[in-house]
């Protein structure tokens, strides 16, 4: 999509991160039905944190290229 010029899918995801119940709040737990044990909370938080991190930061870099085009 981005080849051609296609960015709505950059922009659907920068909006999932803000406000209430947003992809920035979701949390891996097994209260939330998530498949993982008490000791793997923290590590798999912390990691899907610096993936979101990641993803977020390249999207915006996205979003900056095309609107100075």
């Amino acid at each position: 999509m981005i080849r051609q010029r296609n960015f709505r899918g950059v922009e659907r995801l920068l909006s999932g991160f803000g406000g209430m119940g947003s992809f920035t709040d979701l949390v891996i737990h097994p209260i939330n039905g998530h498949e993982i044990l008490e000791s793997q909370i923290s590590p798999i938080n912390d990691q899907f944190a610096a993936l979101r991190t990641k993803l977020y930061h390249l999207a915006i870099k996205i979003k900056h290229e095309v609107e100075s085009e």
